[in-house]
This record gives structure tokens, C-alpha cells and sequence, in this order.
């Protein structure tokens, strides 16, 4: 009798446990935990526990508005061989005793559902999954760990609001381990999302329509056009095996308002490290860390029907130990990025730092990014933009109201322009090939007091430098401002002499008599190759 006294109080106890684990998630309120073992799954791995979990999931009635659901699996392996069907749901608690990769999870699903998705979510909202592992079987794999999709017959929220914590989707998937589409606002938190199919099409996709025309054995999809939203923080992607894959991470057209924040991608596929793929807005990734070694391009911005516009995509802070053969960034003809930004970025590789950008740069503001060796950077059209760079070869070929500049490698920026990179004059020269480029821009400062000047008199100096690549002043090109005149009606020229020095000459032409204080006389030198 103790004994069984003392088996309630553990039972009793545990409960106790996971109800105060629950009441942490931040549902409205809990009014059901249901232990999947009581409607007869087993989980020990061999025995088919598809139909006990599903009754588990609807004995508080099929589609319920608020089922106030919190569902256990207790430490085991839980075969199942077609979907487990969550459509239609909400404020649901999937929890189990612990997630972790193959072999080392505490709860773990195994899915041998065969082309359809593991677990189906389309259309729920407010679902919250902890602690468990969702593997896809090597021969019976399945089209993706989780689906989230809008479906026609939800209401109110349709396929938002899902929280996933310390989940492992990993194995094999035709598709994906995630499958994201017109999905909103949904929360990924130290979560591993892994595929290892042959035919995989990447990690994890993110889009606003159905790319790779995933299906549902329990509802119709909404055939409108949703951005997909949401927020990955401190998240393992890895992708594998797969002989035509797209990328680890594929962001499909329509997404916006997504964040990546901290965490990895490894594989060693060649393809994109993350394909970003027609209209986009609003993507950040933050502190996000990438080990691919035959990336190709480690973000790949392609078209979607012919068109494709970024808007606000920022890249801030990181590091990899990419090797792509290609580019850090590729941009494909025709297509534009607006507010671009990139920041912080450090890499093991010189092809790392490539970057093409074949369509439109409008407004970006790229710098300190650090490789330990240069690349090459090209732009069709830049615009409204500013870009500091190392030892890398720029070649621009069309830009508007844009400066680029070289930094050195002790971070302190030396206001010289790269070879080639800022033109000058109107893109018909350009076009005929008779435009100059500025090679380097000089700076360089001296005080001087011209002195009491009547109308029409004139001053003269002279402006000594020392710099070897200004020695040939022929090309050369000055100017020059003098900070105590405070009224319109002066001339000042500026012109290379023999020295190397500038002459420069200020006139008045006020109409009266100035007596001018000593100010700073500062001369810009110009060297057009």
C-alpha cells in the first residue's frame, strides 16, 4: 500500500511539474492536459500511435475556436505513418520531455507519413510546441516536419501566432523540415530545423505563395497571397545530401517583416546559402552565423514572374567561415534592392566579398565588412548610396549622388576613391566611352588671412602637399573654400603649379571694401585618371 501511495504521490507530483511549465506559455488558459497516453499511444517506436494521438488532439471536439488544449507525450518514440492533424486549431500546448537530434531526443515523433507533411498546421493559430523532436523517416519521408499555411475554412486568425521552443525538426523531407507559406507572425526559438533528404529542396522555406505546391489531406488551402512574417532567434538550420537543392534557407516571393537573430546554417550543398526570391520587405539578419562550404552565393536575390523589389534588407553583424565560389551577395538583371544595408560582416574567404549587383542599389549603405583577402564588387546602377570598402576591386556603371570610399584596415577611412568607381559627367559620355573617373581625392588644409581687399582686388597663395600619387599633376583638378567669408560675391580659383603645390587666388566682388579675417583655407585635390 505505501508503495502505491508513494507512485500517486510521484504521479501526482510530476503533473504538478508540467501544469507549472505550461502556465509559463503564455496561453490565455489552460483547461485540458491530456496525456497522449491515455487514448493508447505507446511510444515505444515500433507500434503505429497515429490514431491515439489524433484521438487525444480531438476529444475536446474538431475545431474548436479555443480548445484551451495543453497535449504531453512523455519520453518515448512515437511512430506515426500519415499527418497528424492540427488544422483548423487554437491556443493549443504541445509539449514533451525533451527535444534533441536523432538518437539523443527525450520525445521524439517519428513520421513515416510518406509525401504528406508530419504535422499539419494550416489554418491554426496560437499553437505552441516545446521540447519534443519531429523526425522524418529515410524511406517513408515526409514533405516537411511542420506545415503552416492559411486555410479557407479557418476564422478569425488563420495560420499566425505559433510559438516553437527548443523543438528539433530534423531527418528526411522531399521539401522541407519547415514549410511556411502565407503564414504571419509566427516564433521560432532555439529551435534546430534539419533536412537530410536526396531530394530535399532546402532547410526551411519562408514565402507568401506555395513554391514547391505542397498539399493538405485535411483542408483547402486560401489561394490569397499572404507575406509570411515571423522571427527565428538562435536557430540551427542544416541541409544535406540533397542532389538539386535551392538553398539552405528559401524565402519565396511576398515575405516581410521576418528576423533572423543569431544562430547558424551549415551544409555543404552547392547552392545559395539563402535565396531571397522575388518581393521582399523589412528582413534582418542579425549576429548569424554560416559554415557552407561550397556555397555558391551566400545571399542570392532572384526574380519571381519576371520581377522582384527588396525593400529594407539588413544584414547587421555576424561571421562566417563561408567559401563560396561565386559571391557574398548576387543580384539578378532587372531586379532592385532598395535600403540595403550591410554591417559588420566578418569572413574566412576572398570570394566571400564578391558581390555582383546586376540590377538596381538604391539607398544602401555598406561597410565595415572584413575578409582576409579582397574581391571584386560591381554595380549596374548605384544609387543614393555609400559604400566603404578595403582592397577590392569597385567598377560602377551607372551611379547617382553616391560615394565610394576606401577604408584601411585600422578602420580609419582615407577619402579616396577607387579606381574607376565614381564617374563624372552625363551618361550619354559615359555611354560613348569619353568619360573620365576619378582615381584619388585629396584633401588639404592651411590658414591664411587674405587681408582688407576693395571691389574687384585680388589675394594669392600657395598650398603645399606631399603625396606620391599626386607627383604628375596633369588631370588634376582644385578647389577650394576659405571659412572666414560670410557673404556672397567672392571668386576663388584653385589650380595645380609645380611642387607639388595649389595656387589659389580669391577676388572681391562685393561691390565695397571687406576686410577679411584669417580662416581656413581648404583645397580639394581632384586626380581624374
Amino acid at each position: 500500500m505505501p508503495d502505491v501511495i508513494r507512485d500517486i504521490a510521484k504521479s501526482i507530483s510530476e503533473l504538478a511539474k508540467r501544469v507549472r511549465k505550461l502556465e509559463a506559455h503564455s496561453v490565455r488558459e489552460i483547461k485540458y492536459v491530456i496525456n497522449v497516453r491515455d487514448y493508447g499511444a505507446t511510444g515505444n517506436g515500433t507500434t503505429d500511435d497515429t490514431a491515439a494521438i489524433q484521438a487525444a488532439i480531438d476529444s475536446v471536439g474538431a475545431t474548436t475556436y479555443y480548445c484551451n488544449l495543453a497535449l504531453y507525450f512523455p519520453a518515448g518514440t512515437y511512430y506515426v505513418t500519415s499527418s497528424i492533424d492540427l488544422t483548423d486549431k487554437r491556443n493549443i500546448v504541445i509539449e514533451g520531455a525533451g527535444g534533441g537530434y536523432d538518437g539523443y531526443a527525450t520525445t521524439k515523433i517519428l513520421s513515416r507519413a510518406d509525401g504528406k507533411p508530419a504535422l499539419d498546421l494550416s489554418g491554426s493559430a496560437n499553437i505552441s510546441f516545446h521540447d519534443l523532436t519531429i523526425h522524418g523517416d529515410s524511406t517513408n519521408s515526409p514533405s516537411c516536419g511542420v506545415l503552416l499555411a492559411r486555410s479557407t475554412a479557418a476564422t478569425g486568425e488563420n495560420s499566425a501566432f505559433n510559438t516553437f521552443r527548443n523543438v528539433f525538426i530534423t531527418g528526411y523531407y522531399t521539401i522541407s523540415a519547415l514549410y511556411s507559406w502565407s503564414s504571419e507572425v509566427n516564433k521560432y526559438d532555439k529551435c534546430v530545423l534539419q533536412n537530410l533528404s536526396t531530394s530535399g529542396q532546402c532547410a526551411v522555406f519562408v514565402g507568401g505563395r506555395n513554391r514547391y505546391s505542397i498539399t493538405s489531406d485535411y483542408v483547402t488551402f486560401s489561394a490569397t497571397v499572404s507575406s509570411a512574417t515571423g522571427r527565428f532567434s538562435d536557430c540551427s538550420m542544416a541541409f544535406y545530401n540533397a542532389t538539386s537543392p535551392d538553398g539552405i534557407l528559401v524565402l519565396g516571393d511576398s515575405v516581410g517583416n521576418f528576423e533572423f537573430d543569431g544562430g547558424y546554417a551549415q551544409s555543404d550543398l552547392v547552392c545559395p546559402t539563402v535565396e531571397v526570391q522575388g518581393t521582399q520587405y523589412s528582413m534582418r539578419f542579425r549576429n548569424w552565423y554560416a559554415e557552407h562550404t561550397n556555397a555558391t552565393i551566400t545571399f542570392s536575390f532572384t526574380l519571381y514572374s519576371g520581377g522582384g523589389t527588396v525593400e529594407d534588407f539588413i544584414i547587421d553583424g555576424g561571421s562566417s567561415s563561408l567559401y563560396p565560389t561565386s559571391y557574398f551577395i548576387d543580384q539578378a538583371a532587372s531586379h532592385t534592392l532598395n535600403r540595403l544595408y550591410v554591417h559588420n560582416i566578418k569572413s574566412r574567404q576572398a570570394a566571400t566579398s564578391n558581390m555582383r549587383f546586376q540590377g538596381t542599389v538604391d539607398e544602401a549603405r555598406i561597410y565595415r565588412w572584413w575578409v582576409f583577402d579582397t574581391g571584386t564588387v560591381s554595380f549596374n546602377v548605384l544609387a543614393n548610396s555609400e559604400v566603404w570598402y578595403f582592397g577590392h576591386t569597385i567598377t560602377v556603371t551607372t551611379l547617382y549622388n553616391s560615394a565610394i570610399i576606401r577604408q584601411d584596415g585600422a578602420n580609419n577611412p582615407n577619402h579616396w576613391f577607387g579606381n574607376k568607381s565614381l564617374m563624372i559627367g552625363s551618361n550619354a559620355n559615359r555611354a560613348a566611352g569619353t568619360l573620365a573617373a576619378i582615381s584619388r581625392v585629396l584633401t588639404v588644409t592651411a590658414t591664411w588671412n587674405p587681408a582688407s581687399l576693395d571691389d574687384g582686388e585680388s589675394a594669392n597663395t600657395s598650398v603645399a602637399f606631399t603625396e606620391a600619387s599626386f607627383t604628375s599633376l596633369d588631370q588634376c583638378v582644385c578647389l577650394a573654400t576659405l571659412s572666414s567669408i560670410s557673404a556672397v560675391g567672392w571668386d576663388i580659383s584653385a589650380y595645380p603649379k609645380a611642387g607639388p603645390e595649389v595656387a589659389v587666388t580669391i577676388t572681391n566682388r562685393t561691390g565695397g571694401t571687406v576686410n577679411l579675417d584669417s580662416g581656413t583655407l581648404r583645397v580639394v585635390i581632384i586626380k581624374v585618371a
